[in-house]
């Protein structure tokens, strides 16, 4: 089984895909990575590129471009999930740690108030729930 690589907040960002991104090749790799995901999917946290970064166009080769402020949404979804960099879960396992980490307690917010997708992920917000 094939192990994805995973930021923090990216399993925010996959929770609310529609299908809009930086580009159309992002886009597509967005869509096929959802696709493949299922709840044993084994996800591995990093804070750094991941499997969602390759097709961004932020993405330099080595490092985002925008690189301060993901981390900023990294370090507030580990501090209210527990999660941490390396860790080891299943897809639904984080997805469950979202729930009760950042949504019960409505720190969505707090997480990723400041993100250019942001209106994307507040309007389905009130659908958030895994």
């Amino acid at each position: 089984m094939e192990t994805i690589l995973l930021r923090p907040h990216h399993g925010l960002c996959i929770r609310f895909f529609e299908g809009k991104g930086y580009s159309g090749e992002f886009i597509r790799h967005m869509a096929q990575l959802i696709s493949g995901l299922k709840d044993s999917t084994e996800i591995c946290i990093t804070v750094g590129c991941d499997s969602v970064c390759g097709k961004c166009p932020n993405f330099n080769g080595i490092r985002c471009d925008s690189e301060e402020r993901v981390l900023g949404f990294d370090r507030r979804v580990m501090e209210f999930t527990g999660i941490s960099d390396k860790q080891r879960l299943t897809y639904q396992q984080l997805q469950r740690k979202i729930e009760d980490g950042i949504f019960a307690p409505n720190r969505f917010g707090q997480v990723c108030g400041d993100c250019a997708w942001g209106e994307i992920c507040h309007k389905n917000s009130t659908k958030a729930s895994y």
